[in-house]
């Protein structure tokens, strides 16, 4: 078999996707995934992160989602707090969890860019696993990688303008097409998207200026340029006071069952009261304990503790250059260099999470300063072989990798001056007591000179470099019946810091330190019957760096590692129109951080003897889950996804008040499901209208672990603070139409959380209420 004949049997049947006009320019089609790879608006068959390579899903030896441009713009999920609503075994909570890790988020491959949304993102492919040979690092869950829009070849421009709920307003230019045909090809977009919020205060402004320029040199050489600009401006919304009292019993008299409440060994032990400021008076007493009605319970769910007086700016600037070259039939490879670099300026006040019943007081309220900057530097090169011995067909892989990061963070608070310091000098007992210790019922908000902030509690500088070294080989066996992945890595990592506090001798110091290892996947997929039945299974490893620095032994901590194995069922039936993928996994995660108890912060940072962090902590979880589409007639798309997760805490440190061993992690759901339908009419007179709508299932999660130092007392020694389980449905309506030759047109309405479910983050912040959005696009 030569290589030609070997890549036209890699290839899927034209007939079975959909024919897209504005096809993206593709130099290595090896490397690629395109719009024309696509069966559905909202189906994907091709993943590029599974392999680094443009691979059939079918034939990766693990379980890949893809979530498209259309889908996402259709619900408008990736301005949301969730942006995988129909993931398996996925939750947005605690940063996202995915089959209970969170995962490691990257965009085309690299692990810091600006953030993604509607403006820049093609499509989410989500690896799930402990897959680190890929990229050089992961969470045993798994990986998310935001795939970047690209020029295409036809001339299209598009406006997009959106207004909603909260004040919401999003307005996008975006244009694409060839400067000379043949040759250069360009693609630009310029948004910007504005929100309050439902939280008091909150608010988010988002500019993002985009350009990207692809010249092809040859048939076979590329070069693409892509410059990205973003300006993030935000009042950040905090998240809802909280208090608990006492230990009372979830009875039929609890007029807040809907709340979190608290569990202690799998019993409720009782309510986590929320206060809201326009009662004047606890609402009623059961057993001598108040509690908060019903009624009342979402009244001001939308305080902010933070206050008015605060500012988060930050600007995100990248640049990347992609070369691609074709040597030979067997031949070719790539390089992707990329620049990026963070500002942020955060002027912003701190506060205890739980308002203090006894004395109507949240306590430790303070103005604070924190300015940061992130540069980033790497490359990524690839080279690919692909060839045949005897009858079998093989991709050989081989890829090498570098990155610098570095961190500088300076934090500043108001001075804490001795009772004989000048009266003119501003330190923290100047600020007004009510402004220090707020009454959430009647709140003083005070409005400081953030220029008065000159007392440094962080001023660190901390640079990583991480090299890694990369093989694979994908083998094709018996006509590609059996497809077998192998896979490795070597990994280095280097990290120092600089601690630097004025005046003091225990904070003010220098470390360094390194680590490497090897890491594998092995997998094998063979069909049972053809492309309708499919058996898969891989066990694979994973590292993730640690970004934190062990101050007592100043050096970086020890990187988290994960293990996985997994096996299932995926294909394709009823002529394509039927995708599927079953599987169960069982992953272990080791070298969790956990706080060394015996640590002292005033007596052993710095001196490199008491560590600040032990590694004994190890958490397993094994779960199964399916995720599906169907098409089964013209114009209805169906997805669904079911998962399930048995995750909890095996190993931990004895010293630890509570102790979680045998404890479900924290945002972690058992059960999650999904279900989205979308029809669009293709004759008569609703010919234009499509209807879209997801219900989206996630169970309860337990937010925080909590000791017996509440403020009620009580002789519990562990209780659970559990977030309720939810259901939130969203939909769409959407109208599409023409005039002339070339103006092409749409409205969309959005409805968002439709049934109003009043619910709280695992972070205790108020989600959003039913919220609508309408969004009207002119293509020209």
């Amino acid at each position: 078999m030569t290589a030609a004949t070997f890549a036209q049997t890699a290839e899927r049947p034209s007939s079975d996707l959909v024919p897209i006009d504005d096809e993206e320019i593709v130099t290595l089609d090896e490397f690629r995934v395109t719009s024309n790879s696509m069966r559905d608006e909202y189906i994907a068959s091709e993943a590029i992160s599974g392999t680094r390579t443009g691979e059939r899903i079918a034939d990766i030896p693990f379980s890949v989602q893809v979530l498209t441009n259309e889908f996402l713009e259709d619900f408008q999920f990736i301005d949301d707090n969730n942006p995988l609503p129909t993931v398996p075994n996925y939750s947005p909570d605690g940063g996202g969890r995915l089959r209970g890790f969170q995962p490691l988020t990257m965009r085309d491959g690299f692990s810091r860019a600006g953030p993604a949304g509607l403006a820049n993102t093609r499509q989410i492919e989500v690896i799930m696993g402990p897959q680190s040979t890929l990229y050089g690092q992961a969470s045993p869950g798994g990986i998310l990688n935001y795939i970047s829009k690209r020029p295409t070849r036809a001339n299209r421009q598009r406006l997009t303008i959106s207004g909603g709920s909260y004040d919401y307003l999003r307005l996008e230019f975006d244009a694409t097409g060839p400067l000379v045909r043949g040759k250069l090809y360009y693609m630009l977009d310029v948004s910007q998207r504005f929100s309050r919020g439902q939280i008091d205060f909150g608010e988010s402004d988002n500019k993002n200026y985009t350009l990207g320029l692809l010249w092809m040199a040859s048939r076979n050489t590329s070069v693409s340029l892509n410059w990205e600009q973003q300006f993030v401006s935000s009042y950040d919304a905090a998240s809802t006071p909280s208090v608990i009292i006492g230990s009372l019993a979830m009875t039929t008299n609890n007029p807040v069952p809907r709340s979190p409440y608290i569990r202690k060994n799998g019993v409720d032990m009782g309510p986590l009261l929320l206060v809201w400021r326009d009662l004047p008076a606890p609402a009623g007493v059961v057993d001598g304990v108040p509690v908060v009605a019903r009624d009342d319970y979402s009244s001001l769910a939308s305080f902010n503790r933070i206050g008015p007086y605060q500012d988060n700016s930050s600007r995100f600037d990248s640049l990347t250059l992609l070369v691609e070259h074709r040597f030979s039939p067997v031949w070719s490879a790539r390089t992707n260099f990329l620049y990026y670099h963070r500002d942020m300026d955060d002027r912003s006040w701190t506060s205890g999470l739980q308002f203090d019943w006894d004395y109507q007081r949240m306590w430790a309220r303070s103005p604070m300063t924190q300015y940061q900057t992130i540069d980033n530097y790497a490359v990524q090169s690839e080279l690919l072989a692909r060839f045949s011995t005897k009858n079998v067909a093989h991709k050989f892989l081989v890829a090498i990798d570098y990155a610098r990061d570095r961190y500088d963070n300076l934090s500043q608070y108001l001075p804490n001056y001795s009772s004989s310091a000048p009266a003119d000098l501003f330190d923290i007992t100047d600020l007004p007591i009510d402004t220090r210790t707020l009454d959430p019922f009647d709140p003083l908000w005070y409005q400081v000179d953030y220029g008065k902030l000159t007392r440094i509690t962080s001023d660190l500088e901390r640079t990583y470099d991480h090299l890694g070294a990369a093989a694979s080989l994908r083998s094709f066996f018996w006509g590609e019946r059996l497809i077998t992945n192998l896979s490795g890595r070597y990994r280095y990592t280097r990290g120092t810091i600089d601690s630097n506090y004025p005046g003091s001798a225990t904070n003010t110091y220098h470390g360094a330190g390194s680590e490497d290892g090897f890491i594998y996947s092995v997998g094998a997929n063979y069909k049972i019957f053809g492309d309708n039945l499919i058996f898969y299974a891989n066990t694979s490893t994973s590292f993730e760096p640690s970004t934190t620095f062990d101050k007592g032994l100043v050096r970086p901590r020890e990187s988290e590692r994960g293990e996985g194995v997994e096996a299932g069922f995926k294909g394709t039936s009823m002529g394509t129109r039927l995708d599927y993928t079953l599987s169960a996994f069982y992953i272990e995660k080791s070298n969790v951080a956990v706080q060394n108890p015996s640590y002292d912060s005033t007596i052993d940072e710095g001196h490199g003897l008491v560590p600040q962090y032990l590694v004994d902590g190890k958490i397993r979880v094994r779960g199964v889950e399916l995720a599906s589409s169907l098409r089964p007639f013209r114009g209805m798309t169906l997805l669904a996804s079911v998962g399930y997760l048995d995750s909890e805490v095996v190993e931990d440190d004895p010293q630890n008040d509570p102790s979680t061993v045998g404890k479900r992690p924290l945002s972690v759901p058992r059960v999650t499901a999904s279900a989205t339908a979308k029809y669009s009419f293709t004759r008569g007179w609703p010919k234009g209208f499509s209807i879209g709508v997801n219900g989206n299932y996630t169970g309860d999660r337990i937010a925080q672990y909590q000791d017996d130092r509440v403020y009620s007392g009580g002789s519990a020694s562990a209780k659970e603070y559990v977030t309720p389980s939810l259901f939130l449905l969203n939909g769409f309506v959407s109208y599409n139409w023409k005039t002339g030759k070339r103006l092409g047109h749409s409205v969309t309405f959005n409805v968002r959380n439709a049934l109003d479910k009043f619910y709280l983050t695992t972070s205790y912040r108020y989600g959003a209420p039913r919220n609508f959005v309408v969004t009207y696009r002119l293509n020209f």
